[in-house]
């Protein structure tokens, strides 16, 4: 979720949010959501149901704040109307503009889609650790 596709722009520090920044989103980095995958693969744990990682669960408003605090850097805020990418849907059909601008329309209509409780999740039933929010945005954009 750290990247320009998805509203956090590095080169100007600036995120935007789909919707309003009360959107929850939940965050896992890539590699910690490898060895969740394999531990359920390897083990059986998570045969024959989803699997739901996490390791933190933010607003966009409150990855903003982590964003200022962990790279001493203020981000932007800029807040889109989900009007403005419905009115992108369909404009590119079967491409990545696309995807996103239906993306940004469904997560905040849809928060269970998106988010849900760190506690639940497969990586903290298991106690298997992951990565914290501030270390991914640290490794991010800060190395």
């Amino acid at each position: 979720m750290l990247s320009p596709l998805f509203g956090v722009d590095s080169a100007t520090h600036t995120i935007t949010f789909p919707g309003s920044g009360a959107t929850v989103l939940s965050h896992t980095a890539l590699a910690d959501i490898g060895v969740f995958v394999a531990d359920a693969l390897v083990t059986g744990r998570g045969r024959n149901a989803v699997v739901y990682t996490a390791t933190a669960t933010t607003t966009y408003a409150e990855l903003a704040s982590r964003l200022d605090a962990v790279t001493g850097h203020k981000w932007a805020r800029v807040t889109q109307a989900t009007s403005e990418r419905e009115a992108e849907i369909g404009l590119s059909p079967n491409t990545l503009a696309d995807f996103l601008a239906r993306f940004f329309v469904f997560i905040p209509n849809n928060p269970q889609a998106t988010a849900w409780p760190v506690d639940k999740t497969y990586n903290a039933q298991h106690k298997l650790p992951g990565q914290t929010l501030d270390q991914v945005i640290r490794k991010t954009f800060t190395s």
